[in-house]
């Protein structure tokens, strides 16, 4: 996703964040973390921020000129890997669904996209999800960050053919660190799969599709109910 100076205008942003907050019914929470607060960061820092809310807002405004609302995300995701020059395997499509988290990383692990799903779920705001980094929102057990890394490896070094990865991965609890409600997901990591240029077949990009629920809000009592796979719990933090 480019950015585009043109939206960098403060009422285009808001614009931008009310439509976002109205489509996962968060409501608009102007007083959790304003475009005062932004300003107030270092530059460098607020010029990344800025930068990103500029690039989803030209690819969402260019989705919907192509007709894609931003709750179809597999329309959206063949829409960015086509802008990209990139390619998934049929299979792979068709293991995906708009119910599905979905996320596409780079080999450096810097998002590139990221369907609506999962901010549906969270208790963050819309501008919160922009303002701080993915180890500031949430912490999961270390075990789980190793076997991710692990599998996203493998995936970036894939065969003609191998499109599905992830299997180490088991189900676990992603916890958000300073919201109001502290809600606990449980996490399934359905695959991992490689995106290979479409001129030259080169692995370029990684895609992660997972399933989350709500697991728990602070001050509720933990029941689990197991998606499938053992659940890996709390136990030890990120580092980062």
């Amino acid at each position: 996703m480019s950015t585009h100076p043109q939206y960098s205008s403060t009422a285009d942003i808001n614009r931008f964040l009310l439509d976002m907050e109205k489509l996962v019914a968060h409501g608009f929470k102007e007083g959790s973390r304003s475009m005062e607060v932004l300003q107030g960061l270092p530059e460098e820092r607020r010029k990344t921020i800025l930068q990103k809310l500029e690039a989803d807002i030209a690819f969402f405004e260019d989705a919907s000129r192509a007709g894609i609302p931003k709750y179809k995300s597999v329309d959206l995701l063949r829409h960015f890997l086509s802008k990209s020059g990139w390619v998934l395997a049929d299979e792979v499509y068709s293991r995906l669904s708009d119910g599905d988290v979905i996320e596409v990383y780079s080999p450096t692990f810097t998002q590139l996209f990221r369907n609506m799903r999962f901010l549906e779920i969270c208790s963050y705001s819309i501008l919160d999800i922009y303002m701080y980094e993915w180890p500031e929102l949430y912490t999961r057990p270390q075990s789980i960050t190793e076997a991710l890394i692990h599998e996203c490896m493998r995936s970036l070094q894939a065969k003609p053919g191998e499109n599905f990865f992830g299997d180490s991965v088991p189900n676990h609890f992603l916890e958000e660190v300073f919201s109001e409600e502290r809600r606990v997901f449980e996490i399934e990591q359905k695959f991992i799969s490689p995106i290979r240029c479409a001129k030259t077949g080169a692995v370029m990009a990684m895609l992660g599709c997972l399933a989350a629920r709500v697991h728990s809000k602070r001050g509720q009592p933990k029941t689990v109910v197991p998606l499938g796979r053992p659940v890996s719990g709390s136990g030890s933090r990120d580092s980062q």
